[in-house]
């Protein structure tokens, strides 16, 4: 019973404390709401204030239109009054005595009076007067109408008046045609838009003239003439440009012209032209004897130069001997020599004089146009057979002068080559270079597009030590080859362990790749034993089966065996190449480990682990731009995958070596193989040309 009564009384309360919050939340509500009606009556009497000022400004708007309207037309109306007065005054002030006025004149009249009028190009002054002050009457007689006597001129005249929007004369209407077409046709025509400026002097004054050929018709100001020099400047002239742009000026045109001063002063002084104009001389007078490309750059910097010669008065300089001196001495020796005997041509005609750099530069022309445009001359004129004769002639002679001058070559047609001349040919036999045997062409199966190892070149190589059973008084040792299989079209590789250098050890592995890597067309491989051992017991085997099912299978294979000549190892360079970039590797990495510590499970996983590594290698040289394509891989063409094989998880250290657990000591292995591959093959994939040319 107590219990009831004490839960009546919990429940009771909970519902007064619920009736409670209940009143308060309802009265928060209450609250909430006066506030939100109150918000809501503000936004819409500011909404209404703020239309009713929208509604003002408008009519306030339109009657200040209305107002502006009628004044115009006000204004216009006193104009038009004021000039119908005058025209009526006018019209009063003269006086009619001509007694056939008003008689009638025909159309022809009519169109006379019109021109003659609009032609009128100086305003009346009075009718009577002075003849000094009457204006020059011009008439235009038509061939169905007589002259007009002088009384009928002067009331033509009398009746002209002077309107300011009267339309121009014919002659001043054609020259404003023509100003006009020459203004479309400009407008018409593409854009000029000149480089941007990057600061080099020599190029500066070409740069300002088209600028301003550019600005020239467009109308802007000048603070839009700086914004555009901004646009088409960079680096240090942009900075220029910057720091007057951000200057107060009250005049914007006085900022224009001091950043075109500052302008000039930095980058079109003449001196600095003529430093920068000797310094590209020097550095582009370094090349060698072949090298067409850089004595026509060289051509080009010394024919800029002749141009500003009279211009810039620092290049004087060039006409003196100390100045081109160190010029010509890093020339080539066939320029050097030319130029030297002009030096003795122009001395023994002018005296002492020296031959300035006028004489240069066309003859550093004459040489870059021989060298990279060679005279072609035809066999059917005999002057060019006489010029070869005298050309060839110095190089017959014995003298030293032979060294000095330039074997110059005359390229021929093939129809010149029976009757050239005997003085040539016999300057060929002995100044001719030493003939040289031409690379053959690549086999087929080289650069057949077939599939990974579908051509192969296969070779042994090895042995290495390995512990095979542990002893009480120590470890039977046995040897282990490699047997190596590198596709000629990939450049991927295959690794198979041979326990001896038997024929049947080397068939046994020849099966497993063939079980892996499929059947194959081509092998080419050297004459060793056991080569041609295995050669011959495969014939012998064929010899016993079924002759038929041999020719089948052999149909359906298409395998070819080839034997490289005895004593040819260049013949099978691409897998001599491969052995080298595995063995040089291997062999210093288990020289540190010995052979006590290496079985025959090791080595074949170490050889599997040195063949995922060694396809993983790019094909091509690697790219210097991140942006350029992953080159690619043996690993690529052999699995479709670019991603590369991940090292299993752990930390592999030296101590793993001695290790029970041979998976860590072959990981380790492998990991030492890739570390040292990377150090001394990867980087000779990097090509690094000498930067002289020889």
């Amino acid at each position: 019973m107590c219990i009831n009564i004490y839960c009546s009384s919990v429940a009771r309360r909970k519902a007064l404390a619920e009736a409670a919050a209940a009143k308060r939340e309802a009265e928060f509500d209450r609250l909430l709401a006066e506030k939100e009606f109150e918000r809501v009556g503000k936004e819409a009497e500011e909404e209404r204030k703020r239309q009713f000022r929208r509604a003002k400004f408008e009519c306030d708007k339109a009657v200040l239109t209305a107002k502006k309207k009628a004044a115009i037309a006000e204004a216009k109306l006193k104009a038009i009054e004021q000039a119908i007065e005058e025209e009526e005054k006018e019209e009063q002030d003269i006086t009619i005595t001509i007694p056939d006025l008003y008689k009638p004149v025909d159309t022809i009249q009519q169109t006379e009076a019109w021109v003659n009028t609009q032609r009128a190009q100086e305003p009346r002054d009075c009718v009577t007067g002075s003849s000094k002050h009457q204006p020059e009457k011009r008439e235009i007689t038509h061939m169905y109408n007589t002259p007009k006597s002088g009384h009928e001129n002067a009331l033509l005249s009398g009746f002209q008046r002077t309107n300011p929007f009267a339309p121009t004369p014919i002659e001043e209407l054609a020259s404003i045609n023509q100003i006009l077409a020459a203004n479309l046709a400009r407008q018409n025509l593409p854009k000029c838009h000149p480089e941007v400026f990057a600061g080099d002097v020599t190029l500066f004054h070409p740069w300002r003239s088209a600028f301003k050929a550019m600005i020239k018709d467009a109308d802007v100001s000048p603070e839009m003439e700086i914004n555009y020099l901004r646009s088409y400047t960079k680096e240090d002239p942009q900075k220029v440009v910057d720091n007057y742009r951000h200057r107060q000026y009250r005049d914007p045109g006085i900022a224009l012209q001091d950043v075109w001063t500052e302008l000039e002063r930095r980058f079109g002084n003449a001196a600095a032209i003529t430093n920068v104009l000797l310094d590209r001389l020097q550095k582009t007078a370094r090349f060698g004897e072949g090298d067409s490309d850089k004595l026509q750059s060289f051509a080009d910097v010394c024919a800029d130069v002749d141009s500003q010669l009279d211009f810039l008065p620092g290049l004087g300089c060039l006409n003196y001997p100390t100045a081109i001196a160190p010029i010509v001495e890093s020339l080539p020796l066939s320029i050097r020599s030319k130029w030297e005997k002009r030096v003795v041509h122009y001395t023994e005609r002018y005296g002492d004089a020296y031959p300035g750099f006028k004489d240069f530069a066309p003859m550093v022309q004459e040489q870059a146009r021989l060298k990279n445009h060679p005279n072609v001359l035809a066999s059917t004129q005999p002057n060019n057979q006489k010029k070869r004769i005298q050309e060839n002639k110095p190089r017959l002679t014995q003298t030293p002068k032979m060294e000095l001058e330039v074997n110059r070559r005359v390229f021929k047609s093939n129809m010149e080559n029976g009757n050239a001349p005997r003085g040539e040919a016999e300057a060929e036999k002995l100044r001719g270079g030493t003939l040289t045997q031409h690379m053959a062409n690549l086999p087929p199966d080289r650069s057949d597009t077939s599939p990974p190892f579908t051509n192969v070149g296969l070779d042994v190589f090895g042995p290495w030590k390995i512990a095979t059973r542990r002893l009480r008084g120590g470890a039977a040792n046995a040897k282990r080859w490699s047997l190596i299989f590198t596709c000629l079209s990939s450049r991927a590789i295959h690794l198979e362990v041979l326990e001896t250098l038997e024929a049947s050890s080397f068939i046994c592995a020849l099966r497993r790749f063939l079980a892996i890597r499929g059947p194959v067309k081509k092998l080419r491989c050297d004459q060793g034993t056991n080569f041609v051992g295995e050669k011959s017991q495969l014939d012998g085997a064929l010899a016993e089966m079924d002759q038929s099912r041999i020719q089948r299978f052999a149909v359906e294979q298409g395998c070819e065996w080839i034997f490289n000549p005895p004593l040819a190892s260049h013949f099978g360079g691409v897998w001599e190449r491969r052995i080298a970039t595995v063995r040089r590797v291997l062999d210093a990495m288990l020289l540190e480990i010995g052979h006590q510590q290496l079985s025959h499970e090791l080595l074949v996983t170490l050889m599997a682990e040195v063949i995922v590594i060694v396809n993983s290698r790019p094909i091509a040289t690697i790219p210097s731009d991140s942006d350029e394509l992953q080159p690619l891989t043996p690993a690529m063409l052999l699995t479709m995958k670019t991603q590369p094989l991940a090292p299993p998880p752990g930390h592999f250290v030296q101590q793993d070596i001695y290790s029970r657990n041979w998976w860590r000591k072959a990981q380790y292995l492998a990991d030492q193989f890739w570390v040292r591959w990377k150090k001394e093959y990867l980087q000779n994939l990097q090509e690094r040309p000498k930067w002289q040319n020889r």
